[in-house]
């Protein structure tokens, strides 16, 4: 992967790549971790109310039934 907006003959090569490289696992970690920390507590109350739950699940499971049929039509 080579983005298209560095300048190869004003950068200095594998020092640039590699900072591009710790910036975007950079935000990758963080990226995941908020995603970890909301499903966390999104299932910390789902588990404390029951009722939302099973609505919740049946809800997901419509959908992952209907993009399966999708899926198969195109």
């Amino acid at each position: 992967f080579f983005p298209l907006f560095i300048d190869p003959v004003s950068q200095r090569g594998s020092i640039t790549f590699l900072t591009m490289a710790a910036i975007i696992s950079s935000c990758s970690l963080i990226y995941g971790s908020l995603l970890v920390a909301v499903g966390n507590a999104a299932a910390k109350h789902l588990a404390r109310h029951r009722l939302l739950a099973a609505f919740a699940s049946k809800t997901a499971g419509i959908f992952l039934i209907g993009f399966g049929i999708k899926i198969t039509t195109n």
